[in-house]
């Protein structure tokens, strides 16, 4: 569904679905007149394939076609060129509603923060803003994409920017990690993790028996798999949760249901026909606030900090690392190892130059998170620790949590 959308974006008179992913990139490429494109993906649930997962691979094809006619899209997937069968009927989906240009607010002359965030009015993510700052403390200010809210926060037309980066279920959200480690001139400067609860959301007067097809975000619906094939309800990719809301509610969709939160719910004017439709209840999604200057951190309080360290794979490097933390007695909540070529040009040349040394080896990034702030003397001591050391480091930030 997500590639047909694209293929309308892209003024694509037919699309003819395949059966496989052998056959799908084939047939992008073939479209793609020499230009080479990267079709890869990542799964919460390694070796299991299913038709939530297939939704998966339809909306990393969107997201390839999108992304070849210069526009962004929220879905961040990728796959091999294994084999993979799609089972299941691809639905049409509707056509995305006109969006107006997003534009951001003056300052708030009440000084509330302007808090920029991936997705539509009433998203998950604009219930982390409300979450982490209460409701009306802050301006919510919505995003096409996580590259957009960077740049907001960057260039100081917002505050503050919030952006997920880990969701209990399915993952690390790598994308936002590599945005984050490419911008030095970006602080994380706080945290909130919020409980995803997807409701079945349709027009008013719709019962569960009218409704046929059920639209959401890819990784929303995989998640809510076993309600949907219990219900035998076709599944079909919309490019947001509160996206898939405001389609039925704009369209006044009679046969069709979203999956997304109570408060798309609410801002669309749509009916609850199920609460808690996901297949596990322990779903949580973890935003990191970001700003253009580090937090003010008090020794003491409970806090985090959140490092980049970079040395080239040989034995030993990762265990000397985690010794200089170790030895202080600070404890690691967060190991997680990331390729090099992940991230920008300038962060890469940041990282071959300190290693220069050792530029035979391929260099090997992790993502670290430790409990304490740098307003302690034992974090203080093992980053002045590390800058002694042939390794490339850079913190990211030290919050208060």
């Amino acid at each position: 569904a997500m590639a047909l959308q694209a293929c309308r974006m892209l003024r694509i008179a037919s699309a003819v679905p395949l059966r496989s992913c052998n056959a799908l990139v084939d047939a992008v490429e073939a479209t793609q007149r020499g230009q080479q494109s990267t079709l890869s993906w990542r799964l919460g649930r390694p070796g299991r394939w299913s038709w939530g997962h297939g939704l998966a691979v339809a909306g990393a094809v969107g997201s390839l076609a999108l992304a070849a006619s210069g526009q962004r899209d929220c879905v961040s997937c990728s796959t091999s060129r294994k084999a993979a069968t799609i089972s299941g009927p691809l639905g049409t989906l509707p056509p995305a509603p006109e969006k107006e240009a997003n534009k951001v607010p003056p300052p708030d002359p009440e000084g509330r923060p302007r808090v920029a965030f991936q997705g539509e009015l009433g998203a998950y993510s604009e219930y982390a803003v409300t979450t982490r700052w209460g409701e009306g403390k802050a301006v919510p200010v919505p995003c096409d994409n996580f590259d957009e809210l960077v740049r907001l926060v960057a260039s100081g037309e917002v505050e503050r920017g919030l952006i997920p980066v880990e969701n209990s279920l399915a993952g690390t959200i790598h994308k936002n990690y590599d945005l984050l480690m490419s911008r030095s001139d970006l602080h994380i400067v706080g945290e909130v993790t919020i409980p995803i609860a997807h409701c079945l959301l349709a027009l008013e007067g719709t019962e569960l028996k009218d409704v046929k097809r059920v639209l959401s975000h890819p990784v929303a619906l995989a998640q809510c798999e076993r309600f949907l094939e219990a219900n035998n309800l076709t599944q079909e990719v919309a490019y947001d949760t509160a996206g898939s809301a405001k389609i039925v509610a704009q369209n006044k969709l009679k046969d069709a249901a979203a999956i997304a939160g109570q408060a798309a719910a609410t801002r669309y004017g749509l009916k609850v026909l199920h609460r808690e439709v996901q297949d596990e209840s322990n779903n949580f999604t973890r935003f990191l606030e970001i700003s253009r200057e580090p937090a003010t951190v008090r020794s003491g309080k409970p806090s985090r900090t959140s490092l980049v360290v970079g040395f080239p794979s040989k034995p030993g490097s990762l265990v000397h690392v985690l010794t200089i933390l170790s030895m202080r007695g600070l404890d690691m909540t967060k190991l997680e190892s990331r390729p090099v070529n992940s991230l920008n040009a300038e962060s890469r040349s940041m990282i071959y130059s300190k290693l220069q040394d050792n530029i035979d080896q391929f260099p090997v990034i992790f993502m670290i998170d430790v409990t304490g702030s740098m307003a302690d003397k034992a974090m203080r001591n093992a980053v002045a620790h590390m800058l002694e050391e042939p390794i490339f480091l850079r913190v990211l930030g030290s919050y208060e949590l």
